[in-house]
């Protein structure tokens, strides 16, 4: 694949460079890493490996150009627009004034800028409407930041939780259980309401209530001990197949089938003898719990 993705990247180069020479002798075209990964099938860190390897260096980024007045061409710092010779003339912001805002242009009274020690004015140069329409999108933009990296860190620790979430969606999806209109707490007529987990090793077991009764009751969770067989099936799984749901999906067969809430060993086995009778157990499962049980030597 390397060799395959090395001979595409020199095609790509030599048509670059038949274009540059057809063109006059105008710059040579830059080399755009995303479209050639994508081209070539490989990823893009590929890509740039087979580049330095090659000595290119269209493929990097242009030195930048410092930034200069628009008056007198003097070095200036990259956000800035004048020196400040030619600068704009502080204005000094007092009471009974009006002044422009810098998102909306507007002119309006000091008493619509928040106070700011930071700056020079005292003020800020945003009105309070322009500054609270950012901070409403920024606290959007972190809140759902945040509560990302905070629920795929959890999840990741407590996989169980992830199982049961995704049985009880499989089971309201399937019709084996009901979810009902209001809140089970009594006086509550919420609809939007959220499955409670009493027990994670029977994740069917729950309890329907609003976010607000969610937060005030006071359910007892049982601790969840996990099954040390089928953790490391599923270990076992993973590493082999690289695919972690195919697991999940053929104990909960043959759970399904013998009618248990937890395997064992021997279950197993049996279930290893008895595949063709178990729906949803295909060669896949044959030829990896085959495997499990001839490297355990179950």
């Amino acid at each position: 694949m390397e060799d395959t993705a090395r001979a595409k990247i020199l095609k790509h180069l030599k048509k670059l460079d038949d274009a540059s020479l057809i063109s006059d002798g105008s710059p040579l075209a830059r080399i755009n890493i995303a479209e050639l990964s994508r081209e070539c099938g490989v990823s893009r860190q590929r890509v740039w490996q087979v580049l330095e390897n090659l000595r290119e260096t269209r493929h990097k980024r242009a030195t930048k150009i410092p930034n200069a007045c628009l008056h007198c061409g003097a070095s200036i710092s990259r956000y800035a627009t004048n020196c400040k010779r030619h600068a704009k003339p502080f204005e000094e912001k007092r009471e009974g004034g009006w002044y422009a805002c810098r998102i909306c242009k507007e002119r309006k009274p000091l008493e619509q800028f928040s106070k700011n020690k930071r700056l020079k004015s005292g003020y800020e140069n945003r009105c309070l409407e322009c500054r609270a329409s950012w901070q409403r999108e920024y606290s959007r933009a972190s809140m759902w930041k945040n509560t990302k990296n905070h629920s795929k860190t959890f999840l990741s620790k407590h996989p169980e939780r992830t199982r049961a979430y995704y049985q009880v969606n499989k089971a309201l999806q399937e019709g084996t259980l009901i979810k009902p209109e209001i809140c089970e707490n009594a006086d509550c007529t919420q609809t939007r309401l959220s499955a409670i987990h009493r027990d994670y090793s029977n994740p069917l077991d729950v309890v329907w209530l609003c976010k607000l009764h969610s937060k005030r009751m006071n359910i007892e969770v049982k601790e969840y001990r996990p099954n040390l067989f089928e953790e490391d099936f599923r270990s076992f799984v993973f590493w082999r197949v690289r695919h972690y749901n195919s697991p999940g999906r053929w104990l909960a067969a043959i759970k399904k089938h013998y009618n248990v809430t937890a395997l064992s060993a021997e279950m197993f086995r049996t279930a290893y003898k008895e595949h063709q009778k178990i729906n949803g157990l295909g060669p896949r499962f044959t030829r990896t719990a085959g495997a499990y049980l001839q490297e355990r030597g179950i």
